[in-house]
């Protein structure tokens, strides 16, 4: 997969706001596959970067499909809704499916929605942050409706998406060079060895 490209995938419970959410973003997109796959390329850090987002629209109950999702998933927004707890406990449900199917969890933004509805407000702020933060994940809060941080909620995704991808990079270089110089040693080992043998 490029460097240059990143697919996304939106998850939550039903009636979140995940497909309102994909069209805010996806408000100039360039290309669309299908009712749930789109394209779209951003700027980020004086790049190009083409992402695919998948709308799962409410396919999370049907396992072969949230297993497919959560396996090929560069990144994921994770949506509740402020005027839903049990989308709060699915959104809690769905992080453990991601990391039990990936080991490690990905790039992942745990968002809040509706937040254009504070006076109606069910679930506290802290809670979801709460979330956030047992499972190490990014936390952010937007408003599908009128658009509210969900440009900031993608961009911070990508970029801990390419952070990480950075990182990982680095360490398998690192680990390459490691393995290079074992072998280096060895070699040289085996060489005084044999020396040592043709002199006696």
């Amino acid at each position: 997969m490029s460097n240059n490209f990143f697919r996304i995938v939106i998850v939550g419970d039903s009636s979140v706001g995940k497909s309102s959410l994909t069209r805010r973003f996806l408000n100039n997109s360039i290309e669309v596959e299908n009712e749930q796959i789109s394209k779209k390329i951003l700027k980020i850090e004086n790049q190009e970067i083409m992402i695919e987002v998948i709308d799962t629209m409410g396919q999370e109950e049907f396992r072969s499909v949230r297993d497919k999702y959560y396996t090929i998933g560069d990144g994921f927004v994770v949506v509740y809704s402020i005027l839903s707890s049990t989308s709060l406990n699915e959104a809690e449900k769905i992080i453990k499916y991601i990391k039990r199917a990936r080991r490690i969890l990905p790039p992942l933004i745990l968002v809040e929605n509706k937040i254009d509805l504070e006076e109606e407000r069910i679930v506290p702020q802290t809670e979801g942050e709460e979330l956030a933060k047992k499972f190490s994940v990014l936390f952010g809060q937007l408003s599908a409706k009128n658009g509210i941080g969900v440009d900031d909620c993608f961009q911070n995704l990508i970029e801990e998406i390419i952070q990480k991808k950075t990182i990982k990079e680095q360490n398998d270089n690192s680990d390459d060079e490691k393995k290079s110089l074992i072998h280096e040693d060895l070699r040289n080992s085996n060489s005084k060895k044999c020396c040592s043998c043709f002199l006696m």
